[in-house]
């Protein structure tokens, strides 16, 4: 099975964001962003808005939902 954000996390790798700085950009605990990216929960759309912006991400659904 697919991880849910597997390509969230590849964007986040290959632009060197680690999960730490992914919540403060997004304004959440540090266990945060840890806890959604393993399947433990889902990003509200306000998260995954600033996500969007901070990443600059292009297709943002993919990322999102699979």
């Amino acid at each position: 099975m697919k991880a849910r954000y597997h390509q969230l996390k590849t964007a986040m790798y290959a632009k060197q964001v680690t999960q730490d700085e992914l919540a403060k950009e997004i304004g959440v605990s540090e266990q945060t962003p840890n806890n959604k990216l393993n399947s433990r929960g889902d990003f509200y759309i306000n998260e995954a808005e600033k996500i969007i912006a901070f990443l600059e991400l292009e297709k943002p659904y993919k990322f999102f939902f699979t």
